[in-house]
């Protein structure tokens, strides 16, 4: 079991699962390095408000986990999977610079909250998982993929970025989202 974090001020997790079972803010005078973590919100809402660092996230359980702050590890890439329930940004970029989901099954939700995240792929997309993008910004940088999701609200998409390979992306969802729409780098629409 990792350590409780009302008894210290740090808690590292190596392929841990942290289970809820209430409601849970983490206050920002604590923070967390892990990889391989998973958090389970079963039916509760988690906040983090501490910082974190590590890779590889996983969110399960019906509940809303709000990130915060951004991670701010950099050592490689951060896979993100979204197995259930609710994921909300309370920061820019909360899952840090070389993050992409990896799996993002049908059901679950990603609110941007008006926030922006930069993804370098998103795979694996259930056809009714959704990205809320709340006015934020949803930048997609590196690889060919197709959002069988849908993404709505008022908020901009962003493909590709400037010294990358050319990101080629189709909407294959029911997407509803009424922002723009920017093709970045030699991005294109399949």
């Amino acid at each position: 079991r990792p350590p409780r974090s009302t008894l210290f001020p740090y808690t590292t997790l190596f392929r841990s699962t942290l289970r809820a079972t209430a409601d849970l803010t983490i206050a920002a005078t604590r923070s967390t390095t892990f990889r391989g973590m998973t958090v389970d919100t079963n039916g509760f809402n988690i906040v983090f408000d501490q910082p974190i660092s590590g890779r590889d996230l996983t969110k399960t359980g019906a509940g809303t986990w709000t990130l915060n702050t951004a991670n701010t590890d950099a050592s490689g890439d951060n896979l993100v999977t979204i197995a259930q329930g609710t994921v909300k940004l309370g920061a820019n970029d909360v899952f840090g610079t070389r993050a992409s989901i990896s799996s993002f099954s049908s059901g679950a939700v990603l609110d941007l909250n008006g926030r922006n995240l930069e993804l370098m792929n998103l795979d694996n997309v259930g056809a009714t998982a959704e990205i809320k993008l709340g006015g934020g910004t949803l930048t997609l940088t590196t690889r060919a993929t197709s959002m069988e999701g849908i993404i709505t609200g008022a908020g901009n998409v962003v493909l590709g970025k400037e010294g990358l390979t050319p990101l080629g992306f189709s909407f294959a969802g029911n997407s509803t989202f009424t922002g723009g729409l920017t093709l970045r780098a030699g991005a294109s629409l399949l």
